[in-house]
């Protein structure tokens, strides 16, 4: 604490002999008193005077040092959620966007490799259970007008995600699934049971990877968040740093004395 308070000392007689060798003009003189001594030395030439303690009253604001750019704290969180909390000191508020980062990516991860899982599983399993040649046969067999009631879904010839789409959605492919007799008339009757696992197996599919998809977007959005909520944060930040340097002249035993206050709050 002395060291606090001597160099507050130091500081303010330094402040003072900027001030003296600047020379600056002392506005609010009247005749009153005769000669006047600063720290030993002859302040004011010889005469009489009264001091207008308001007029002497000098308020200093620089920079506050230790303030923090908005701009780096907006980008730092941009590019790392919670990174722009952690540099404005909002520690908290930090490790709930880092976390849900983490938290979101991690989820991602896991429901994304989940769905994979399962369209390997379903592709394979419709590989081995769906038979092109048993549709094609079935396909043939039938007369021109009930071809012409199905003939608006054509099946690619490559095996896409719309060829394994169609295979389970349409009833036109039932036939080709092995469980199924392909006879004209009982299509529509007979529903695969295998086309039903099937289809199953792809709705767990697509419901995992749309909650990856989900995770992915809220990862995103916490970037946004947490961009602006460290500008924010950065800003609150800088307002909490006040520093002042008030000069004030006070009398003391009937003398002008010059005195500083450094103040700095955070």
């Amino acid at each position: 604490m002395w060291k606090l308070k001597f160099f507050i000392f130091v500081l303010g007689v330094a402040c003072a002999g900027m001030q003296l060798h600047a020379g600056e003009k002392i506005d609010s003189l009247s005749v009153a008193q005769k000669k006047t001594e600063f720290f030993g030395k002859p302040f004011f030439p010889a005469g009489s005077f009264s001091l207008n303690r308001s007029s002497w009253n000098q308020n200093a604001k620089p920079q506050p040092k230790g303030k923090k750019s908005l701009k780096k704290g907006l980008l730092l969180s941009l590019v790392v959620p919670g990174s722009g909390e952690f540099y404005a000191k909002s520690w908290l508020k930090g490790m709930v966007f880092l976390g849900i980062e983490i938290g979101s990516w991690v989820a991602y991860s896991d429901y994304h490799k989940e769905g994979k899982d399962l369209e390997n599983q379903y592709t394979a399993y419709a590989d081995v259970h769906w038979l092109p040649d048993q549709w094609n046969n079935w396909w043939n067999s039938l007369p021109e007008s009930e071809r012409a009631v199905y003939a608006h879904h054509q099946l690619p010839k490559t095996k896409t995600q719309q060829y394994y789409e169609m295979i389970g959605k349409y009833m036109k492919y039932n036939a080709g699934w092995d469980d199924v007799s392909y006879q004209p008339g009982i299509v529509e009757t007979d529903t695969s049971q295998k086309s039903l696992y099937y289809m199953d197996l792809r709705g767990q599919s697509n419901d995992k990877l749309k909650l990856a998809t989900t995770f992915t977007a809220i990862a995103l959005a916490n970037h946004v968040f947490s961009a602006i909520d460290a500008a924010w944060t950065v800003n609150r930040f800088n307002k909490k740093i006040k520093s002042s340097v008030d000069v004030n002249y006070v009398l003391i035993n009937n003398r002008p004395q010059l005195m500083t206050r450094l103040t700095v709050t955070w």
